[in-house]
């Protein structure tokens, strides 16, 4: 069995693909075997991987998912006792294997961080970095045990920025829980070449903006308050003014003062924010070609919107639902009779939801709404009836509102995109839940304290499961322990 097993992926980069590929075989004095999985390249990677025959290299090919589903993938293949993750774009030094390898004497030692060269486009040094900590961690330049890496639970799928900063929040965890150790090594190990902006998609805005917001929800524990917390709402709320959207960023800068109220810097930020020429001028200029934010994800496929079709993903769970890691949940409520549309079980729960529909009247006196929908609230279990979304959508309404229903279904997603098809084009939908930081603590773990609820968000979560399922928020409401969001459907 290999020692080391090195995972590289990579997604159409047939020019540098096989420089990593090169980087790898030539390391001596390691028993290693190199997997590269191709993440559905469409140009000429499968045939410079063809034309490789050292039998160390095995060749593994998915449909296009992101890196952190290929890494996954090979890790799942990988038979070494250490992985390394290796960039298509990177190179590994010369010895790099075998100087990592020489750090892992400590029995307890699960991994192993170096250092990084940087270099230009003309292959220039200009910069060598050694770790500090595990916040130094980038590909290429960590082996962690092929057992620690499944106990942490792998890459998060889905994620499109910030890969090895989330992963490394759980790896603490387990390190801990377990009293083993990480070890350094202050020689570089892993060449890197410093890159535009522009030539790093997973580093535009709007990935930055939705990378930090995933990191906010998948970690309570870490950003629900203080200093961290007021980072992340920072980072979001920059990023997000560099894509245009200013009421959004002068929201995320008042909640970082609120959250870190002593730092002078973030006052000017949400000033410039607010001077508009400003704010644009600091902001906008570098970003004016940005596009368009786009759901993280859609998982619950949708070929068109003239047709509906409910598929059920084989396991949903936290990385889809945007529950933080480790989140506990209840078991589905089971119903033997037909569920109710209209009306709930209790007189405190339709208490709880009378602010929802008191919104829902003033906006359909305000606006003039003829065709309104409830969906009322309870176990939900009856709604994967395709035809029931159907009959509905040729109502076209107006208003469809679905209170404290959807933290009683196993699997949401399929509520959303019912939802989302009933809606009518220029419709809205009021969509209510128990907000869980205002239940109990933010970093409460679950499972519900109400049996009948099989998992419960944050409004942080909440607002990502909705717009991963097309829907764009127009106001957030909160009364006591609920907040309702109020929603059209995505047009990007």
């Amino acid at each position: 069995m290999p020692t080391v097993s090195v995972v590289v992926n990579t997604y159409n980069r047939a020019a540098q693909v096989g420089g990593a590929i090169d980087s790898v075989l030539s390391q001596s004095g390691v028993d290693l075997e190199l997997i590269v999985v191709d993440d559905g390249s469409t140009d000429d990677t499968p045939a410079v991987l063809a034309g490789i025959a050292d039998p160390r290299m095995r060749g593994l090919r998915q449909s296009n998912r992101g890196l952190s589903a290929a890494r996954n993938v090979g890790a799942h293949a990988a038979r070494g006792e250490w992985l390394l993750f290796l960039d298509d774009d990177d190179r590994l030094c010369d010895g790099a294997l075998k100087e990592l390898l020489t750090a892992t004497t400590d029995p307890s030692c699960r991994v192993v961080l170096g250092g990084v060269r940087f270099v230009d486009a003309h292959g220039q040094v200009f910069h060598e970095r050694a770790p500090r900590s595990l916040d130094d961690a980038l590909a290429g330049t960590f082996l962690i045990s092929r057992r620690l890496f499944h106990d942490a639970g792998g890459y998060l799928v889905g994620i499109p920025c910030s890969h090895q900063t989330e992963l490394f929040i759980r790896v603490r965890r387990v390190l801990r829980e377990s009293n083993a150790v990480a070890a350094y090594v202050a020689t570089p190990v892993v060449q890197m070449e410093r890159r535009a902006a522009a030539r790093r998609p997973e580093q535009s805005p709007a990935h930055t903006y939705f990378g930090a917001r995933w990191l906010v929800a998948r970690h309570p524990d870490r950003y629900g308050s203080g200093r961290q917390r007021a980072v992340m709402e920072t980072l979001a709320g920059v990023n997000v003014m560099r894509i245009g959207r200013e009421a959004e960023a002068r929201r995320r800068f008042v909640s970082a003062i609120r959250h870190d109220p002593f730092s002078p810097r973030r006052y000017v930020r949400l000033a410039a924010a607010a001077a508009h020429p400003i704010g644009r001028r600091i902001w906008l200029r570098q970003w004016e070609s940005a596009p368009q934010m786009l759901p993280l994800l859609d998982r619950v496929r949708r070929p068109d919107e003239d047709n509906l079709v409910l598929e059920r993903d084989p396991a949903p769970g936290p990385d889809s639902l945007f529950t933080p890691w480790r989140y506990r949940e209840n078991p589905p409520p089971s119903s033997d009779g037909p569920v109710s549309w209209r009306y709930g079980f209790r007189e405190g729960s339709l208490r709880r939801q009378a602010p929802i529909y008191r919104l829902a009247a003033r906006l359909a006196r305000s606006r003039e709404l003829r065709a309104i929908v409830d969906i009322g609230f309870g176990p939900g279990d009856s709604l994967d009836d395709e035809a029931a979304w159907n009959q509905l959508a040729g109502l076209e309404p107006q208003l469809v509102v679905c209170s404290n229903v959807i933290e009683r279904v196993d699997d949401p997603r399929r509520l959303l995109s019912g939802i989302r098809h009933a809606v009518s084009d220029g419709g809205q939908a009021l969509i209510s839940t128990t907000d869980r930081s205002r239940v109990g603590p933010e970093t409460a773990m679950g499972p519900p304290s109400d049996p009948g609820h099989v998992r419960e968000w944050t409004t942080e979560e909440f607002s990502l499961l909705l717009e991963s399922c097309g829907f764009e928020i127009r106001r957030v409401l909160h009364r006591q322990s609920s907040m309702g969001f109020l929603v059209v459907k995505a047009t990007a």
